[in-house]
């Protein structure tokens, strides 16, 4: 006789894995949703008041503030759409002493990536955004 209150499992026929509730997937990480690479913009541009926040490689902390970054015009989000950062966007810093420091990005405000970043935005029906990026710091 089973217990109502044990979960069903299923197997995953991975020796290391072993058996998972049966209603999960076993998924590769890439197929889980898009890892986007920043741009980079001419630092020549850069302005400290006027335009749209970047955000850096040193702007990736647990308290981040856009009045502290560096902005571009406004033209790079027509420009480089795909750099626009969403909300619950996880984002990673790619090289230097930082290598794979990672913030999920809370804020409303609008804001692009610049490069030696990468965004992992996770499909959120398939998985949640806070596990992702425990998953990543491991």
């Amino acid at each position: 006789m089973t217990n109502p209150t044990t979960p069903k499992t299923k197997p995953t026929n991975i020796p290391w894995l072993g058996d998972i509730p049966a209603d999960w997937e076993v998924r590769r990480l890439k197929m889980l949703g898009k890892i986007i690479a920043g741009y980079a913009y001419k630092a020549e541009e850069y302005s400290d008041e006027d335009g749209v926040p970047i955000i850096r490689i040193g702007d990736i902390k647990k308290n981040l503030n856009l009045s502290e970054t560096k902005k571009v015009p406004i033209k790079y989000l027509e420009i480089t759409p795909e750099m626009i950062i969403e909300k619950g966007d996880i984002l990673v810093a790619l090289t230097g002493a930082t290598i794979g420091k990672s913030q999920i990005y809370y804020l409303d405000e609008v804001a692009l990536l610049n490069q030696r970043n990468a965004i992992l935005r996770g499909e959120t029906k398939l998985i949640n955004q806070v596990f992702l990026k425990y998953f990543v710091e491991s």
